[in-house]
């Protein structure tokens, strides 16, 4: 990931406020994978979903529960649709919301090369269950199968997917902003070749090959409450007198008519 890395919405505020003594650092990073039907360290993970969309003949079926995915842009054209739901929220082997994501990398097993995928943040939800390329249009998209137009997919590609090997992609910008709020519905992938690229989903019989997500980030520090208070202007510092003073202390007392602050009137 290049340039400045990215910075928490309340660190942002706090820079902004000049208050940037009151800020802590971020927690120590961590490291998350998320693979169907594996166990990476916190419980063995149910939370992905794919499925291919193919043009033609095929047009009205239903691959979700299909052992392998893959992108083709030739005459039987092939989409194909990534998730990894619950994977943000709080407690263990979840990302914390707000967290700066330092790296996401998402990696499939290919056993049919071919040519490389664009990558797409989708923008709508969609249903492994139900979706086919014929009723694949989504947002109120009139054209059937995957449309990269900022209804159902975003317009600018996220990443390049290669096309042989163990295929990993850099999602990072992606998982930052779901981390951020967007909602997290997955990726879809375009063929940029009629040379066509087939790898395992997350129905394959060998977990270890299924596709898998992995996540570094730091988890966001609260702010002290005297330092949201702070930030937000409801907290107010006292002031203090000159160094040593201290009211009570070699001073006279502040009376209501002045006596004692130099200011009483002389007796009449």
């Amino acid at each position: 990931m290049s340039g400045r890395p990215h910075r928490a919405p309340w660190r942002a505020l706090a820079a902004g406020l000049g208050i940037a003594l009151l800020v802590v650092n971020d927690a120590p990073a961590a490291a998350l994978s998320f693979q169907q039907g594996v166990d990476h360290g916190f419980g063995v993970y149910t939370g992905a979903r794919d499925t291919r969309l193919i043009f033609g003949v095929n047009g009205n079926t239903n691959y979700g529960d299909n052992a392998s995915g893959g992108i083709d842009g030739g005459s039987s054209a092939q989409h194909w649709l990534l998730g990894f739901d619950d994977i943000l929220g709080a407690g263990p082997g979840r990302i914390a919301p707000g967290s700066t994501i330092l790296a996401a990398t998402l990696s499939v097993t290919v056993f049919n090369s071919g040519g490389s995928g664009r990558v797409h943040r989708m923008v709508s939800d969609w249903d492994e269950a139900l979706a086919t390329w014929n009723n694949f249009m989504l947002a109120g998209n009139l054209t059937a199968g995957l449309q990269a137009d900022d209804l159902e997919a975003r317009s600018v590609q996220s990443a390049s997917l290669p096309g042989a090997g163990v295929a990993s992609a850099d999602v990072t910008a992606d998982v930052q902003a779901w981390a951020d709020g967007a909602a997290a519905f997955g990726w879809g992938f375009i063929a940029t070749s009629s040379d066509g690229t087939f790898w395992h989903s997350s129905d394959y019989g060998v977990p270890a090959q299924r596709p898998r997500l992995t996540v570094e980030f730091t988890a966001p520090v609260p702010l002290p409450p005297a330092a949201l208070l702070l930030a937000g202007g409801l907290l107010v510092l006292p002031r203090r007198g000159f160094a040593g003073h201290r009211p009570g202390i070699g001073s006279r007392p502040h009376l209501p008519d002045g006596r004692g602050d130099g200011r009483h009137s002389s007796p009449h």
